[in-house]
């Protein structure tokens, strides 16, 4: 006979498992799917230099708080900053544009689909400077390094990564730790070549 505490604990363990599995499968279908957007544009008149800044939001508001943070920056320095999601409909004429800006947060030690399929999409970058940016909750090496083989296959000039993370201390970027200052700052000390 089984007691009512194995019971107890049985369906403990199976609520615990099913919220698990809906948790998983929520982070599989937001690091497949590109969300359409249009083009919000920050600071109409800098004369610095024209940038494309194009992100996966995510499952929370962190990476698109990272992406507003850093074309801020950029914005700060004279940029005009062109800011939209990674979708079918994003730019891919980037003729226009001194600087490419990508920021992906990462699944299972990947960048989002959405970012990889946009990249592919982009076709010769013919040397185009790229700024990465890549978020995690804890440690983004991996999918960093799989986006920048992406950018090199595509002939695009990776000009630096910026790592950001949610839950782990972040490496001090003059002297502070917060992400979205750090991306703010990193945004604002873009020199091109």
């Amino acid at each position: 006979m089984v007691s009512t505490k194995a019971i107890g604990w049985l369906m403990i363990g199976l609520i615990l498992g099913f919220f698990m599995m809906g948790s998983t499968v929520s982070m599989v279908e937001q690091s497949v799917i590109s969300v359409e957007s249009g083009i919000v544009r920050i600071n109409p008149t800098g004369a610095a230099g024209s940038a494309l800044v194009v992100y996966h939001p995510g499952v929370t508001t962190f990476n698109r708080d990272v992406t507003y943070a850093f074309a801020g920056g950029l914005a700060e320095t004279g940029w005009r900053c062109d800011v939209t999601t990674a979708s079918p409909v994003a730019p891919t004429d980037l003729a226009v544009f001194d600087l490419l800006v990508l920021v992906t947060p990462t699944y299972f030690n990947e960048p989002a689909r959405s970012i990889a399929e946009y990249v592919g999409f982009l076709g010769d970058l013919g040397g185009l400077p790229v700024e990465l940016v890549v978020t995690a909750g804890t440690d983004s090496r991996v999918s960093s390094m799989q986006l920048e083989a992406l950018i090199h296959d595509a002939n695009g000039s990776v000009l630096s990564i910026l790592e950001l993370w949610q839950s782990a201390p972040n490496e001090a970027f003059d002297g502070v730790t917060d992400p979205i200052e750090i991306a703010r700052r990193a945004g604002s000390s873009i020199d091109l070549p």
